[in-house]
């Protein structure tokens, strides 16, 4: 199933290559959510994900055929998604919360956990905010992604010891922004 899968990529992007739009929107179907997961990880904004993912699948099919290797398509399409991502997010400077994230379902439990549980994704959130768009981006990449430090050395360009160090840092400050914002709750619970 998975090497019939794989066949199936293969020509979809060779014959996106010679031109077929069709083709190519297959790939833009089985790309385009984990190419969204990634943009939103480093913008923290659904929508200006979605608007870099669209811009990346546009650049994709533009030099499409300058793509020499096409076993990496995967890992060049991640590459371009998270250099227009950082790239945006410098331009723009902007730093949204998705409120939409937040909504609450129902699983059963009472207003007071589920209002708990809301804002603890919002502090999450917000604690990934306080991250550089580089360091937001290597620890989605490891986490959500599931990438080794190979993977993701290369899709970069970093020796993968930058890489460690890097997802260390990284891991260290989310944990550091995610108890001060929980210390903060709770500050303010108190008064």
């Amino acid at each position: 199933m998975v090497m019939k899968m794989m066949e199936c990529q293969l020509a979809w992007l060779q014959a996106a290559q010679k031109g077929d739009k069709a083709a190519f929107g297959h790939l833009v179907e089985n790309h385009q959510s984990r190419l969204l997961t990634v943009a939103y990880a480093v913008l923290g904004n659904r929508h200006d994900a979605e608007d870099v993912v669209q811009e990346v699948f546009v650049k994709a099919y533009l030099v499409l055929e300058q793509l020499k290797e096409p076993a990496s398509f995967r890992s060049w399409l991640l590459r371009i998604t998270v250099n227009k991502a950082i790239n945006w997010r410098k331009k723009t400077a902007r730093i949204w919360l998705e409120l939409d994230k937040m909504t609450l379902e129902d699983d059963g439990a009472g207003p007071a956990e589920e209002l708990e549980a809301s804002e603890q994704r919002r502090q999450i959130q917000a604690a990934l905010e306080q991250l550089t768009p580089q360091h937001r981006a290597i620890l989605v990449l490891r986490e959500e992604e599931m990438l080794s430090y190979e993977e993701i050395a290369e899709l970069l360009g970093l020796p993968i010891g930058t890489v460690r160090s890097r997802l260390s840092y990284a891991r260290q400050k989310l944990r550091e922004a995610f108890w001060a914002l929980e210390k903060v709750a709770e500050g303010g619970d108190e008064q």
